[in-house]
């Protein structure tokens, strides 16, 4: 083996420790959690979770679960709530607007017809968002569900991939 190779070969050795070791640490000091997000992401779930507008739901509304984490591709926390409902959509839609501007939520306009609303939370921007629930076999109920996602900072309102 010649110079050249042996620099070449404790070159690639060097690089892979390195990236080996960096990994290590970056998991070691907790960039990202089980749940995918980062610790502040992390932090702020149950920030949304106590938002008032989710503490609340119309009466005939009967919970189906809870979802709080962050997306798989982008580390955006989100929670949510689902409910089955024996009313219409407007009536759920109207319930939540009324709760959503009385908590200090911001309607947006969004290209689907589903509600979209938001306001800021420490140092993020939220979005809140209310979807019909694909659901079959539910006799005269429906499912629906609310949730609300985050991104740090200031987002544009047209950032509507989070509602």
């Amino acid at each position: 083996m010649g110079v050249r190779s042996d620099l070449v070969a404790k070159t690639v050795v060097g690089l892979t420790l390195a990236a080996l070791l960096l990994g290590g640490l970056a998991d070691a000091a907790g960039v990202f959690t089980d749940s995918g997000c980062t610790p502040a992401e992390e932090d702020l779930i149950p920030v949304l979770e106590a938002q008032e507008v989710l503490e609340v739901h119309p009466g005939g509304a009967v919970p189906q679960g809870s979802s709080p984490g962050c997306f798989e591709d982008d580390p955006f926390p989100s929670v949510g709530r689902s409910y089955r409902f024996s009313g219409t959509s407007e009536e759920y839609i109207s319930f939540y607007d009324t709760a959503a501007r009385n908590d200090g939520w911001r309607p947006v306009k969004v290209a689907s017809k589903d509600p979209c609303y938001t306001k800021r939370i420490g140092d993020f921007t939220a979005f809140l968002s209310m979807t019909p629930a694909l659901a079959s076999g539910l006799g005269d109920a429906m499912e629906y569900d609310i949730g609300i996602a985050a991104v740090r900072g200031e987002a544009l309102e047209s950032a509507e991939f989070l509602c």
